[in-house]
């Protein structure tokens, strides 16, 4: 099965599973999307995103894998938690690298925080938030897929793994890849994290990942 074979039987599965899908970007829409944010998207979620956009998911809490769960109470809610490239992408950007720098820096006031690659910690706390934001721009740029979860742009190759990005202390794995991420974040299959072996290392982001 090729990429795109897999990922439109996965489009699929994810419309019958309550998400919703506006067409998919144009080769100049994801020219245009890449020259003003400043990356390119990574092949497999370029073809994804060309397949169709995702706005929305409608699921009820009662369901599991598509299957009722007698125990579980029949609640419908709506998650609105993807980036809509159409929008506004370079405000998407800008809000994913402040999440993702507030996560940091919170650590660091909380958490007593700090890695050794940012040197000496200054004493003044605005002075390490600094710091970090500053070398936060030299590493790997992560792209939001779905509320905290997200790719990241480098290397330029299918198949980089998925991170989950709540806290610096509390970044892990989400799925080793695209697919296998998509798969039971949204109910088609069992959660299937893979072997160590299936991800691919991420300069930076995969040392912190807990």
């Amino acid at each position: 099965m090729t990429l795109k074979d897999e990922l439109s039987e996965i489009v699929e599965n994810m419309k019958a599973h309550g998400v919703e899908f506006d067409a998919g970007l144009t080769d100049a829409e994801v020219s245009d999307i890449e020259a003003l944010c400043k990356f390119q998207f990574p092949p497999d979620l370029r073809q994804f995103l060309q397949l169709g956009v995702p706005l929305s998911w409608t699921r009820r809490s009662g369901t599991f894998l598509g299957i009722p769960v007698k125990w579980r109470k029949n609640i419908v809610s709506v998650d609105n938690h993807f980036p809509n490239w159409r929008d506004n992408p370079l405000e998407i950007m800008n809000k994913a690298r402040k999440r993702t720098l507030s996560a940091f820096v919170f650590d660091v006031e909380h958490a007593n925080f700090w890695m050794q690659e940012w040197g000496e910690r200054p004493q003044e706390l605005s002075d390490a938030f600094t710091v970090i934001e500053r070398y936060l721009e030299t590493v790997p740029v992560l792209i939001p897929i779905h509320a905290h979860r997200f790719i990241p742009a480098e290397p330029h190759l299918a198949g980089n793994p998925i991170f989950s990005v709540w806290q610096a202390i509390d970044t892990i794995y989400y799925g080793y890849n695209l697919q296998n991420y998509l798969k039971h974040e949204f109910q088609l299959q069992a959660d299937d994290r893979g072997q160590p072996s299936d991800y691919r290392p991420i300069r930076f982001w995969s040392s912190i990942v807990g």
